[in-house]
């Protein structure tokens, strides 16, 4: 996969962007995995922002939040902890993407 995203054109909505994706067939094997590869340090820079949804009133949750979802796509980039987690491990996983669906419209700063 090889992906270009351009910056936001001055005074133009979003939509104006320019976006390149580029898949190959290895891509969908596992989009999991691709996607996770993807996720994962973008979630571990955004983590550095100190911005937080409204709805908290410090970033202590969020912070807790984002943590979860870290856990959950740093196991699923490593594969061996992916794909031979036990119960525990695989509820924290299901924990972290939950957890992600649920704010996912809240990782912007």
């Amino acid at each position: 996969m090889k992906v270009n995203i351009g910056p936001y054109p001055l005074g133009n909505l979003p939509k104006s962007r320019k976006v390149k994706i580029e898949f190959h067939p290895h891509d969908f094997w596992a989009l999991d995995h691709t996607l996770a590869l993807i996720i994962l340090p973008s979630l571990q820079a955004f983590r550095k922002n100190p911005s937080y949804p409204a709805c908290f009133e410090s970033n202590e949750p969020w912070l807790e939040i984002l943590d979860k979802m870290i856990y959950a796509f740093e196991h699923i980039v490593n594969e061996d902890d992916y794909y031979l987690c036990n119960k525990t491990m695989d509820k924290k996983i299901q924990q972290g993407l939950n957890l992600f669906s649920k704010w996912y419209q809240n990782l912007w700063t």
